[in-house]
C-alpha cells in the first residue's frame, strides 16, 4: 500500500462509524487504515473490527501518553505507506473517488497532495470552505493547507521530525510550518480541486476558544 490513513478514535459513537463508512465506501480500497484507540470495550472493539475488517486497530501506550500527537506519532512509526493522511474520527469523505485520485497522483516527484475541506456545524450547514491555492512561488504563514485533507510523504518526518508533544493543539500546524517555511525544500504538489472532506466544527482546531491557544503555541 502506498497510502496510510490514520484515525485517532477518541469516542465510539455515530460520528466515527460514519467517518469510517465514508472511507470504506470509496471507489478504491488501495489504502492502509490505522486506528489508534485508548479506551474501548471488548464488545465495541470487536464490532469495529468486524465492520471495518481492513483496519488495523492499535491500543495506545497509556504509560507514555501525553496528548493526541503522541498517538499520532505511534501510527506514523508503523505506517507502511509512502504517503500519510490523517482522517479524524468525525471527518467525512464526501468525494467517492478521493482515494483513487490520491493514488493516481502519487509518484517520486510529488511531495504532497491536498484537497478542499468544508467545515460544517451541527445543523450540517457549511460555515467555511478551505482550498489550497495553486501556483505559489513562495509559501507564507496563511498559505498552509488544512491538515485535514493534506496527504504527504512519510519521509518528511525524517527531515522535520515527528509531531511535537509540546503543542497539544497546534502540533500539526507546527509540523507543516516547518516544511512550508523551508525555502530550500522542493514543494512539488498536486491539488484535487473538490471539497472532498467535511470537517465538523467544534474540534480542537476549530473551537473559537482554542484559536488564541493555537496562536501562542
Amino acid at each position: 500500500m502506498n497510502l496510510s490513513i490514520i484515525s485517532l478514535l477518541k469516542n465510539f459513537d455515530e460520528s466515527c462509524i460514519n467517518s469510517y463508512e465514508s472511507l470504506y465506501s470509496q471507489s478504491s480500497n488501495e489504502f492502509e487504515h490505522i486506528v489508534i484507540y485508548k479506551e474501548l470495550s471488548h464488545d465495541k472493539l470487536n464490532y469495529l473490527k468486524k465492520k471495518f475488517y481492513m483496519s488495523k486497530f492499535i491500543l495506545e501506550n497509556e504509560n507514555k501518553y501525553k496528548n493526541k500527537f503522541f498517538a499520532l506519532n505511534q501510527a506514523v512509526k508503523i505506517a507502511n505507506g509512502k504517503y500519510v493522511m490523517v482522517l479524524h474520527s468525525d471527518d467525512i469523505i464526501c468525494n467517492k473517488k478521493l482515494i483513487s485520485e490520491i493514488n493516481n497522483f502519487q509518484n517520486d516527484e510529488t511531495d504532497f497532495i491536498t484537497t478542499g475541506v468544508k467545515i460544517i456545524n451541527r445543523e450540517k450547514k457549511v460555515i467555511r470552505k478551505w482550498m489550497f491555492s495553486e501556483n505559489k512561488d513562495h509559501f507564507g504563514f496563511s498559505d498552509i493547507p488544512p491538515h485535514t485533507g493534506f496527504v504527504y510523504k512519510k519521509n518528511l518526518h525524517e527531515v522535520y521530525g515527528l509531531y511535537s508533544l509540546n503543542f497539544p493543539i497546534a502540533s500539526d500546524f507546527d509540523f507543516m510550518l516547518k516544511f512550508f517555511s523551508d525555502h530550500k525544500a522542493t514543494k512539488n504538489y498536486k491539488i484535487i480541486n473538490s471539497y472532498s472532506i467535511e470537517m465538523s466544527f467544534g474540534g480542537d482546531s476549530t473551537k473559537l476558544k482554542n484559536l488564541l491557544t493555537v496562536f501562542f503555541e
